[in-house]
């Protein structure tokens, strides 16, 4: 049988220390996937300089053949990240944004 594959709901993204321009620094991701059976499957992270966008996906999948008890499974994911240039940028991952000043 197929894998079914979504994005995963976000709860929160979190920076716990204040980016620096050109310094790496880590983003913090928090959510769930609908119920045990879900995997993380893969994310996306693009960055756009000129807009000062970064845009992540991330999925998760599913083996439709699996059966699992409807309960959440929280996850937290830490992604790197190096912004190149000053000013507001608006990080989106999946259904929810933060805007951050560097």
């Amino acid at each position: 049988m197929k894998h079914s594959q979504r994005l995963v709901p976000i709860t929160r993204i979190l920076i716990h220390t204040p980016p620096e321009v050109g310094s790496e620094f880590l983003l913090e991701i928090e959510g769930y996937l609908p119920d045990p059976a879900w995997e993380m499957f893969r994310e996306q992270v693009s960055i756009d300089e000129t807009k000062q966008v970064v845009s992540i996906k991330i999925y998760g999948k599913r083996d439709p053949s699996l059966m699992a008890a409807q309960v959440v499974k929280n996850f937290r994911k830490s992604i790197s990240l190096i912004l190149k240039t000053k000013g507001k940028w608006i990080i989106q991952c999946n259904d929810k944004n933060l805007e951050i000043e560097i």
